[in-house]
């Protein structure tokens, strides 16, 4: 484990944001799925403490995507800004959101390729 130093500096609010939100009970009871890799990353953690939807966008890429939440207003949990999604589409975000939703979704996982692999018998 790696201690972090609180101190007052840029990045300390971000990193408090984190440390609160790594327990979060989807986080830390919630079972994990990866929905999308492309245009960016989509993934869900849902568990009876709660469900988690992220979306990492490690392209830098701008405009719409499918995200499988009901249609309303969610607030980022990393940022606090507020995300709209309406008609299974919202904006893609510049970087990373997580939003927090109330009822289990069923998601259809996303194998990614490099990890689909078999183990010699």
């Amino acid at each position: 484990m790696d201690k972090v130093v609180w101190g007052d500096y840029a990045w300390q609010p971000f990193l408090t944001t984190l440390a609160r939100l790594k327990k979060h009970p989807a986080l830390t009871t919630g079972q994990f799925v990866l929905t999308a890799a492309e245009p960016l990353i989509q993934a869900a953690w849902q568990g009876e403490g709660g469900n988690l939807y992220g979306l990492f966008n490690v392209t830098a890429e701008a405009g719409l995507v499918q995200a499988p939440l009901p249609a309303g207003d969610y607030v980022d949990l990393l940022s606090g800004a507020t995300v709209s999604v309406r008609d299974g589409q919202m904006d893609m975000p510049a970087s990373a959101v997580v939003l927090a939703y109330a009822e289990a979704l069923f998601l259809q996982p996303f194998h990614p390729p490099l990890l689909d692999f078999h183990l010699p018998a």
